[in-house]
């Protein structure tokens, strides 16, 4: 069954979740919602381990 949402990953190389900045983690996560569009359907999902992967969700 669609949920009517969409994951994807953005990766930060350059940091893990150890060593990203809360303050440049908000920073990224601004710009990605405006990348996206419609900034009330994109939506954080998670954190994930490794390089800082971003886990979102975009409604379609």
């Amino acid at each position: 069954m669609p949920t009517g949402r969409e994951l994807l990953e953005f990766v930060i190389d350059a940091y893990s979740p150890e060593t990203l900045p809360m303050s440049r983690l908000a920073e990224y996560m601004a710009q990605l919602a405006t990348l996206l569009g419609e900034k009330d359907h994109v939506h954080f999902v998670e954190l994930a381990a490794g390089s800082a992967r971003l886990i979102h969700a975009v409604e379609r």
